[in-house]
């Protein structure tokens, strides 16, 4: 039968980081996923109401809340 590949779109989020994210809908769920490498913080999330928007920046805002603290000066 026909295979299936995950494509990962590098994007940019509000603060100018860099992340690989692919999300998706499929019979009322919905599914974002967030790599962001140089922090070392991988975010997935998954809901189950395919009706209702979800904001990218409200997910992105999320996830940089794992982000470790800065070095101290």
């Amino acid at each position: 039968g026909p295979g299936q590949a995950l494509s990962w779109r590098i994007l940019r989020d509000p603060t100018g980081l860099v992340y690989y994210g692919h999300g998706g809908e499929v019979k009322g769920t919905k599914t974002r996923f967030m790599n962001y490498p140089e922090q070392g913080v991988v975010v997935a999330f998954h809901f189950n109401f395919g009706r209702a928007q979800v904001r990218t920046e409200e997910l992105e805002a999320f996830a940089r809340s794992f982000f470790p603290a800065p070095a101290p000066r």
